[in-house]
């Protein structure tokens, strides 16, 4: 008698990330169609069209992801070819990928020669240079670094030379961080196709060139956060963790949280969950496990400690002002703003009142844009950038009523400010003075100190310009420069550590969650430069999952089945 054929078991993580891509992608073309003249409204197609769409891509997402999850299933079972510790690239790798990463960044710095100068790379350097306030808006040891760098290049030089010492900065954390990750990619036994796809990534995507050449505290970040994502891989990576490994773990920990404001928020969950993993896993026996947990709680406490010594005690000591909470109010002040919009005439006398005193209330909806925030947030009347006491609780608590009575309109302020992190076909920003690159020297009113200027001609730089530019035209290949799509790789290799059981790798993810999280609070919809710390960790997160699992004597074990990952 012939054997019953099993039907396919389904795949449920890839069934879940499919049906968010189906409808982030619904949401995303909806949102990207919203114009001022009909008051950003967004047309959704009839429920039977809405339900056939989604029903169509969520079945052609899942059959795609589906099919991924069992070619790098069969992969690890059968063991992927990686490289060769003997060859030439295995034993010289780290060089191999810094000198391939640098040459292929260096047209980008001669074009731009010495570099670009940005509003935030000016006001940042503004403080200490010039008789700017000292305030933690741009991180104050960022800003100091970055001004001394240009005090000393103008001391032996020029401003010129002072920008240019800020860039190979810039260039050389970022080809160390990248070059690193390549490496550890090769000592754990990755499979070669990631080893290989991870370097030309790092070397040949565009986006690394121009932001190296920047003089903006994002592209120290990427090396940063990259940085710190590799310690924790070789935390849990490693048989028997070194001290040194903990201290390097805890200084990268603290670099991350003063090179920008959210970085204390991506670095206290993610030792958490690296405390977590070591002292309620399977994966490592009970003494060691315990072990090793309350170390990773003692560096999550003893980099709490600094960063909370250090902005509330230091900083105020030397004047400086690290009190601003507006930047963490953009989602709440765009969806009153809309509700004003949308409904102008349901608002009680107590919700007026408590608006009207902390914005201007008969301007928030000429102020409205559905994808930045900072016109409203500005506008905030405290002239210190704070919504404290009595006057903070007035506005929740009209924020709150208002929100009980439209809760829809306040689901399409959010939608409108983050649906570019999650739908790849718009790239958001450069037709309103929002470019996604950065490649012109910013003047007044910021900059009214520094003297530079670019040294290649504008007959060389001008056509680089607009070939990149003219990228952003073409849907397909605009993709590679939108935030969404290494979200999307990001959410794809989630799916797949939860269909692995892969604890190591969900664990990897956190960093890279929180960051994602802290970005989608944020008053920037759609911004590149938020999201490429993402996808430089991204090759780590794809070789956690994929390379052999570490044991805990020290050897590799194959990961053949979900509970050994």
């Amino acid at each position: 008698m012939a054997a019953t054929r099993r039907s396919p078991k389904i795949v449920w993580p890839a069934l879940i990330c499919a049906l968010f891509v189906a409808l982030a992608n619904v949401a995303g073309y909806v949102c990207s169609h919203a114009v001022p003249d009909d008051g950003y409204a967004l047309h959704w197609p009839s429920a039977p069209a809405l339900v056939a769409v989604v029903a169509a891509l969520w079945a052609i997402g899942y059959l795609l992801l589906r099919t991924l999850f069992r070619w790098l299933d069969r992969g690890s079972r059968r063991g992927w070819r990686t490289v060769a510790e003997n060859g030439f690239f295995g034993r010289h790798c780290l060089l191999v990928s810094a000198a391939v990463i640098a040459l292929c960044w260096l047209p980008y710095l001669i074009i731009y020669f010495p570099g670009t100068l940005t509003w935030d790379g000016a006001r940042s350097m503004n403080q200490f240079i010039t008789d700017a306030p000292l305030e933690n808006h741009h991180p104050v040891l960022m800003n100091l670094l970055y001004a001394g760098l240009m005090t000393l290049g103008r001391t032996l030089y020029s401003d010129n030379l002072g920008l240019l010492l800020i860039v190979l900065l810039q260039y050389a954390a970022c080809v160390a961080a990248f070059s690193l990750s390549v490496r550890q990619l090769v000592s754990m036994k990755a499979p070669r196709w990631l080893v290989i796809a991870s370097l030309a990534f790092f070397a040949l995507y565009p986006g690394w060139g121009l932001f190296a050449q920047t003089a903006i505290k994002d592209t120290l970040f990427f090396a940063v956060f990259c940085l710190f994502v590799l310690s924790l891989l070789r935390l849990m990576a490693s048989a028997r963790p070194a001290p040194s490994a903990w201290a390097w773990a805890a200084a990268v920990g603290l670099a991350l949280c003063f090179t920008r404001n959210n970085g204390v928020y991506i670095v206290l969950p993610s030792l958490l969950a690296v405390a977590a993993l070591f002292g309620l896993g399977r994966a490592f026996p009970r003494r060691a496990g315990r072990r090793r947990a309350r170390t990773a709680l003692g560096v999550a406490v003893a980099c709490a400690a600094a960063y909370l010594l250090v902005m509330n005690v230091a900083w105020p000591a030397l004047g400086v002002n690290t009190k601003e909470n507006k930047e963490m109010l953009s989602i709440p002040f765009q969806q009153t703003t809309r509700t004003l919009l949308e409904h102008p005439g349901d608002v009680t006398d107590a919700e007026r009142n408590a608006i009207a005193a902390v914005l201007p209330y008969d301007k928030l909806a000429d102020l409205y844009l559905p994808d930045l925030a900072d016109p409203v947030k500005e506008s905030l009347k405290d002239e210190s950038g704070n919504l404290e006491g009595e006057a903070r609780d007035a506005y929740f608590r009209a924020w709150l009523s208002m929100g009980l009575r439209h809760p829809a309109t306040y689901l399409r302020a959010t939608l409108a400010n983050t649906y570019a992190y999650f739908y790849p076909w718009a790239i958001v920003g450069p037709d309103v003075d929002r470019p996604l690159w950065y490649v012109w020297m910013q003047g007044e009113p910021i900059n009214k100190t520094f003297k530079v200027h670019n040294l290649m001609p504008d007959e060389l730089r001008r056509p680089v310009t607009k070939f990149f530019d003219a990228q952003l035209d073409i849907p397909a290949l605009s993709a590679i420069y939108s935030p969404a799509l290494y979200v999307w790789a990001f959410l794809v290799l989630v799916a797949y550590a939860f269909h692995r059981g892969n604890r190591r790798a969900l664990v990897l993810a956190v960093p890279l969650a929180m960051l994602l999280l802290t970005v989608l609070a944020g008053p920037l919809n759609g911004q590149l430069r938020y999201v490429l710390p993402i996808a430089c960790a991204l090759p780590l997160l794809a070789g956690c999952l994929l390379a052999p699992t570490p044991s805990p004597r020290g050897k590799d074990l194959p990961c053949t089945t979900a509970s050994s990952c």
